[in-house]
This record gives structure tokens, C-alpha cells and sequence, in this order.
């Protein structure tokens, strides 16, 4: 029986899928992917096969990985100052996405939203952030 990753992976473009790829970069941000969980896959969101409409709001990527534990993580990656608005627009995007049409509705996942900035998170926008969460099936998440 394949696992959940390969199943969600089943449902979606190979064109927007990066699969294997040890690092995702956006606006010059890089996230290292070394020690993720396997096997793993992300959907870039700004490719034109993604599960999404061309003018809807998004996040940069959605990492997909685990074998018995399935993480599901929107990532939102930006260089120069964080903004915490688009931040929490853009990752509460991507788990509305996530939940209506990338995991199966009974499919369990730990669910993560993370932002990276190539910039410094000042005090004030870390403090903003950390005020915020992202609702994923009825439940709030933090944003790390």
C-alpha cells in the first residue's frame, strides 16, 4: 500500500513538484531541506500547474514528506524586511489550499507553518508573528 506522500504526490502535476531537491529558493531566500523527512516532495506554488488559480493568493512552496508521520508545512520565503501581513495572507493561503485540495479530508498530517526571511526579523515583527497563527482544520498553529 503506498503512503500517503506518494498518494498526494499521485494527484498533482509533476510540474510543479520538486522532488529531491535538497534546497528551495525564492526572492533569494534559501531553505536547506538536509534532514527533512522522507520521503519528501514541495509544490512550487508559483508554477502554472499548481493546484491553484492564477490571481490566488499563495505561499511560496508546500513541503510534503514523512513516512508514518506526514508533515505538511506551507513555506513562505522572502528576502529584505519581513512583513508580517503578507506573511500570515500568504501561509493561511497555503494551508486553505493544502486542506481543500492537496490532503485527503481524512488523511492526519502534522501541520507546520514556517516563514524564512533572508533579511533580519526585527523585535517588533518577530513579536507580531509570534500573536498570529494559521488555522488549519479548525485548529490554530503558530507560525515559526
Amino acid at each position: 500500500m503506498p503512503n500517503l506522500v506518494d498518494q498526494i504526490k499521485k494527484n498533482l502535476s509533476e510540474d510543479c513538484l520538486k522532488i529531491g531537491e535538497r534546497a528551495l529558493v525564492k526572492e533569494n531566500c534559501s531553505v536547506s531541506l538536509k534532514g527533512a523527512p522522507t520521503p519528501f516532495f514541495s509544490i512550487d506554488m508559483d508554477n502554472k500547474q499548481a493546484p491553484i488559480k492564477p490571481n490566488e493568493t499563495r505561499c511560496d512552496y508546500i513541503f510534503i514528506g514523512g513516512t508514518e508521520d506526514v508533515f505538511l508545512v506551507p513555506l513562505e520565503l522572502m528576502n529584505g524586511q519581513p512583513d508580517t501581513t503578507k506573511i500570515v495572507r500568504q501561509l493561511q493561503a497555503g494551508a486553505n489550499i493544502a486542506a481543500t485540495r492537496i490532503i485527503p479530508k481524512r488523511a492526519q498530517v502534522h501541520f507546520r507553518p514556517i516563514a524564512f526571511c533572508g533579511g533580519k526579523f526585527r523585535r517588533v515583527e518577530t513579536r507580531r508573528l509570534s500573536q498570529r497563527t494559521i488555522l488549519f482544520r479548525g485548529k490554530c498553529f503558530d507560525i515559526k
